[in-house]
């Protein structure tokens, strides 16, 4: 008297739900699988190209800025030239003295020098900038480098646990599907 029995009908509604039920936790196995394969794939094919690139870049700012710092050594070098040029005009003509506001230089020399010297610090301060703007292209390079790298290492995480989480679920589907009394 102790014992219920269940009505065939009342177990066939239960089986068949039980079977739906796997068979749905089965496709979302096989998606979350899917889904961490592509991840996978993905996280591969932006290491290769996306980091490969991303050095490049930043080999190529670190030339540009040695380039600009180069500029800016050689302009310095040729101002230094011009200074000393000046200082030997300068006992023959007292316009090349630099005061707040000198007389016209009286020969030709001490004109084409101070004219030499404008040029080149006017060179030098573009230099200069384009010196700040190669360290600023290095930190971007560089930034976006290490941001890439830390993408693929998320990507392949992601798809990494997608997959854990597909064969999960495939298995508890395939339970579900297999097993007579599993909602009793």
């Amino acid at each position: 008297m102790g014992t219920t029995k269940f009505s065939k009908k009342g177990n066939e509604k239960k089986m068949g739900f039980a079977r739906w039920l796997g068979l749905i936790v089965m496709i979302f196995g096989v998606v979350g699988l899917v889904f961490g394969i592509i991840f996978v794939a993905q996280a591969g094919t932006i290491k290769s190209e996306g980091v490969a690139r991303w050095e490049t870049g930043v080999a190529d700012a670190q030339a540009g800025l040695a380039g600009a710092q180069g500029a800016v050594i050689g302009l310095e070098a040729a101002l230094a030239g011009v200074d000393a040029a000046l200082a030997g005009v300068a006992a023959i003509d007292p316009g090349v003295t630099v005061t707040a506001s000198p007389p016209a230089p009286e020969t030709a020399a001490g004109a084409y020098l101070l004219a030499s010297k404008g040029t080149l610090e006017g060179g030098k301060a573009a230099a200069e900038g384009s010196v700040a703007t190669a360290q600023g292209m290095v930190r971007v390079c560089e930034g976006s480098l290490s941001t890439t790298q830390g993408l693929v290492t998320f990507v392949n995480s992601v798809g990494i646990v997608s997959i854990i989480l597909g064969l999960g679920l495939l298995l508890t589907g395939s339970v579900l599907t297999r097993n007579r009394h599993s909602l009793q």
